[in-house]
């Protein structure tokens, strides 16, 4: 409850003609009325109004109501029977052993996420297991915190930067963007996403199915991810949920990175694809870019051979573009600590030329 001003009078006396006299009552735009029963004479109501604007009226009360989420009835449940297991190794958590499997659900229990909603996957690429919140998921998590206002979008636009609500064109969008909303907040999180840095490619440098046939909803699904992170970091990370987010010039240098390629043999490729324009993976155009990437996929070690790429000690913590993707996304996964410039590729440390005697790789500058 909360109090309000106190609002304003306008008294007046209401008299109707009868036969024996005049008949008055008093009224106010405060809803207030004299006399509640009965009939009085003109002077009463009268000397009833100057008591009543004389008299302090008590302050107009209003009720605001505050929106409580309701608690989740659909919490995942572990441990999991064997028929779960069975599905779950079948369409969520494919090639995870039991042990794989029984950390998957300890994962799922603390950030309570279901994954027979798809609101959380589990892939394996290479042996090793990476573990990732799809949009759904990520959508759950806002609405928990009781302050999602929704969102507003997707919005895609061309080469041209003209942006749609739909999109009908045979060639896929360059960018989608999507809004979301934060009770409390004055404007929107805004989330952009550009083709040439989310398009994901298989092993032959080709783009994979899903994207191919619904670019999109794809793109719709980075640029929505990208707004809700915005919005929600502190609940997300608070859920274990990666909050970190990779620029569109870091994509080139830790897919190749995680590909196996040094940052000679990266520099020799950018050079390459601009037809020695530049060897910085940070100036590349969209269409460089997308053909840059193109080669790295074909490059990269395929997730059935057994191995992955090298990564450095402190590539735990992994991400990926296309979180939002879901189960339907098979991704390259990405670290989330890329060097700044001037920084060395292996220990974050300043490239200097003394410490390049002791560290030969070296980031982009």
């Amino acid at each position: 409850m909360s109090a309000q001003p106190a609002v304003h009078h306008d008294a007046q006396v209401i008299c109707q003609p009868g036969p024996a006299g005049d008949s008055c009552w008093a009224t106010c735009t405060c809803d207030w009325t004299w006399p509640v029963k009965g009939t009085t004479t003109n002077q009463q109501a009268r000397q009833a109004v100057e008591d009543h604007l004389a008299a302090p009226a008590p302050p107009r009360t209003t009720t605001t109501v505050v929106p409580v989420t309701p608690p989740r009835t659909t919490a995942p449940v572990v441990p999991w029977s064997d028929e779960q297991k069975r599905l779950l190794k079948d369409h969520v958590a494919k090639d995870c052993n039991d042990a794989e499997l029984a950390y998957f659900g300890q994962v799922c229990q603390h950030r309570d996420l279901d994954p027979f909603l798809g609101e959380i996957v589990a892939i394996k690429r290479g042996g090793r297991l990476n573990i990732q919140e799809t949009v759904e998921g990520l959508r759950t998590i806002a609405e928990r915190s009781g302050l999602y206002g929704g969102q507003e979008g997707p919005w895609w636009c061309g080469p041209d930067e003209r942006w749609h609500d739909v999109w009908l064109s045979d060639q896929p969008p360059a960018a989608a963007r999507v809004l979301a909303y934060r009770q409390g907040w004055a404007k929107p999180s805004t989330g952009t996403a550009t083709w040439a840095s989310n398009v994901q490619f298989d092993n032959n440098g080709k783009i994979v199915p899903i994207w191919k046939n619904r670019p999109d909803e794809m793109l719709a699904k980075c640029a929505e991810v990208r707004a809700l992170k915005k919005a929600f970091t502190k609940e997300f990370a608070r859920a274990g949920v990666n909050v970190r987010d990779l620029t569109d010039e870091q994509i080139v240098a830790v897919e190749a990175r995680l590909a196996g390629i040094d940052d000679t043999g990266r520099r020799e490729l950018v050079t390459e694809v601009t037809d020695g324009r530049t060897d910085s993976s940070r100036e590349l155009t969209d269409a460089e870019k997308l053909t840059a990437r193109a080669r790295i996929a074909q490059q990269r070690t395929s997730p059935g051979s057994g191995s992955s790429p090298p990564l450095r000690h402190d590539d735990r913590d992994v991400q990926t573009t296309q979180t939002s993707a879901g189960s339907e996304e098979q991704q390259a996964t990405l670290p989330a600590d890329d060097p700044t410039p001037g920084q060395c590729a292996e220990c974050h440390a300043p490239a200097g030329k003394t410490h390049a005697t002791s560290c030969s790789k070296r980031a982009d500058t």
